[in-house]
């Protein structure tokens, strides 16, 4: 799947409340992801990038993050 793709998806799912709606837009999530992709889509809507046990740890500090997004904007 195209990461624009599941930023549209991510953006209906932060666009609505309704609990009903969101399992709709999941589904459809999920029906047009590949198989392999489900497993870091299902980390990504929790939040995270890795399952809860394992430790990940980036090695870049906040003044380093800082200088980064500065740069970038």
């Amino acid at each position: 799947m195209q990461y624009a793709r599941l930023v549209d998806y991510m953006m209906q799912l932060e666009g609505t409340s309704s609990r009903n709606k969101m399992v709709e837009i999941l589904a459809a999530l999920f029906a047009e992801a590949e198989g392999d992709e489900i497993d870091e889509i299902v980390y990504l809507c929790q939040g995270r990038v890795v399952p809860a046990f394992v430790t990940l740890e980036f090695g870049v500090g906040e003044s380093l993050t800082a200088e980064g997004i500065v740069k970038a904007t």
